[in-house]
């Protein structure tokens, strides 16, 4: 069912509506409602005199911004910004954003007026008017509170001698507002439509009674009846709005605007018609009907989207797309961890080749370190930290420890990692097979890159596997497997430098090679102990 509508303006021009999310803002005819409905309380009751100030309190802090304000008349008005609701006389007007347009514009209003009292501020309120430029929300929510600002402090104004007796406009208070209010969303909705372009604080409203306009009498503005017998023998010049009652027209009476029913009967014996005759029921009942049309066409329309067959080319060329990506940073990864390899082979290649040989010959105890030495990393830096803290003199070594241990540590693992890819990197080169033959095996650095090479071959092949259809599951395994290798790796090649404490205990294993004979790639056998 209808609850909730907003009228965009290219969609007014079609007499189309457009629905809001639920929830958001209140729409258009809500806030209106709500504002209409509790200018009841506030429409001037035609005594000719203007309402008086006679005590006013402004309140304003963090999360709210108040205004009360008493009349001579015994009446009161309060208006509240708290809690992201707007209230008139403590019923809601509609929400506003904390910090957002209408609750700065309202912070504003009463920061202006905080110092007057009396008949300076009720002149400087019922001057106020919103910024026309704030956001079509908040201005509708500004619009209304100014409406019943205006309706307290208007003159009911005295027609002039030579005019013709009128009919009062007779407003009720909170009973009223309470007979309005109480009734189904149906008639809401429809209470709603039948207020627009009207203003509730210059209409007649009847509600449970039988009422005649009698002849030679005009009502200056419209008239609105709910629950009983209208009989319009003179003029009105404003609409004539009926809700479920009944509506009798003399010949010769005098409407100006629309006639506006809901389940109503209208009795027409020849009055002169200013506007058109509005059924609100079929209205209400065509927009729910067009709503209803636009949602199952958004439903059909997004339905049809995700069942839509997708086209296989671009999925594919997507697939090939990714895998030239992989194969890239694969390329990208071997290049730098290449210049890094060969870097660390210049500054400290004898160091490694003691790693080398000690992976070559305790491969499962140097992973059993690597494991344990990885596991207490974290305990050691605390410790220190702890231990460096709690002395006066370890305080200035704290700023050395804190940023070089994670460093020493990296360029363990990082010197590990390289032993490994030498040792893997011989095993490959030796393997018989031909095309491997134009590499030397001898060369460590050959070996290393061979090594590392192999360590990255799966996320190569895992990469193009991602363009291959019905097989692309087996990059998955290839990925997990590569990833596997190099964590071994690693793992095994820190523990050989723990072991070997940095490749300087076990510097026999690398025969005492200079950085020199390291570029120059000197034979050696992996694991041949030097007495």
């Amino acid at each position: 069912m209808y609850r909730y509508r907003h009228r965009s303006p290219a969609l007014a021009a079609r007499g189309q509506d457009s629905p809001r999310v639920r929830g958001a803002v209140y729409p258009r005819w809500t806030t209106g409602l709500s504002t209409g409905l509790l200018l009841l309380l506030w429409a001037p009751a035609g005594s000719g005199q203007q309402h008086e100030v006679v005590s006013s309190r402004i309140e304003v802090s963090d999360d709210a911004a108040s205004l009360r304000l008493e009349f001579a008349n015994g009446k009161t008005l309060a208006v509240d910004f708290a809690d992201g609701v707007a209230r008139l006389n403590g019923t809601g007007l509609g929400p506003y954003a904390p910090g957002g347009a209408s609750d700065r514009a309202w912070r504003g209003l009463l920061e202006s007026v905080e110092s007057l009292s009396g008949a300076s501020l009720a002149q400087r309120l019922d001057r106020w008017t919103p910024d026309e430029a704030l956001p079509e929300t908040d201005l509708l929510l500004l619009r209304g509170i100014e409406e019943a600002l205006d309706a307290a402090f208007a003159a009911a104004g005295q027609p002039p001698q030579d005019a013709p007796p009128r009919v009062e406009n007779q407003t009720g208070g909170v009973g009223q507002a309470a007979a309005i209010l109480g009734r189904d969303s149906e008639f809401l909705q429809a209470w709603a439509a039948a207020m627009e372009g009207m203003s509730i604080g210059e209409a007649q409203v009847r509600i449970g009674e039988d009422y005649t306009i009698p002849d030679g009498i005009t009502v200056e503005g419209s008239v609105i009846h709910v629950d009983g017998l209208l009989q319009v023998r003179g003029n009105v010049q404003g609409h004539v709005v009926v809700l479920d009652g009944m509506l009798a027209l003399a010949e010769g009476s005098r409407i100006g605007g629309d006639i506006r029913t809901l389940d109503s009967e209208v009795a027409d014996a020849g009055a002169l018609l200013g506007g058109e005759k509005v059924d609100l029921r079929s209205q209400l009942e065509a927009r729910e009907e067009r709503l209803r049309n636009r949602l199952r066409a958004d439903a059909v329309s997004q339905f049809q989207r995700r069942n839509a067959p997708r086209s296989r080319v671009p999925a594919y060329f997507n697939r090939v797309e990714d895998a030239a990506a992989g194969v890239l940073g694969t390329g990208v990864a071997f290049v730098v961890l290449g210049a890094l390899t060969l870097l660390l082979s210049v500054l400290g290649g004898h160091r490694v080749r003691s790693v080398v040989g000690e992976l070559s010959n305790n491969p499962m105890g140097s992973t059993l370190v690597g494991f344990a030495g990885g596991y207490a990393v974290l305990p050691i830096f605390l410790l220190g930290v702890a231990a460096l803290t709690v002395t006066v003199i370890g305080i200035p070594a704290l700023l050395i420890w804190v940023p070089l241990f994670p460093v020493v540590v990296c360029l363990a693992v990082f010197a590990g990692f390289v032993g490994a890819t030498e040792n893997i990197g011989r095993w490959v080169l030796g393997m018989d097979v031909r095309w491997l033959d134009r590499f030397d095996a001898d060369r460590p650095f050959t070996a290393r890159l061979a090594g590392l090479a192999t360590l990255l071959l799966p996320f190569a092949a895992g990469s193009i596997f991602i363009a291959l259809p019905l097989i692309d599951w087996v990059a998955g395994i290839l990925f997990v497997a590569g990833t596997l290798a190099c964590v071994v790796a690693a793992v095994a090649g820190f523990g050989a430098v723990l072991i070997t404490r940095g490749g300087t205990v076990g510097a026999r294993w690398s025969g005492k090679f200079t950085d020199e004979d390291e570029l120059e790639a000197e034979d050696w056998t992996a694991g041949e102990k030097v007495p």
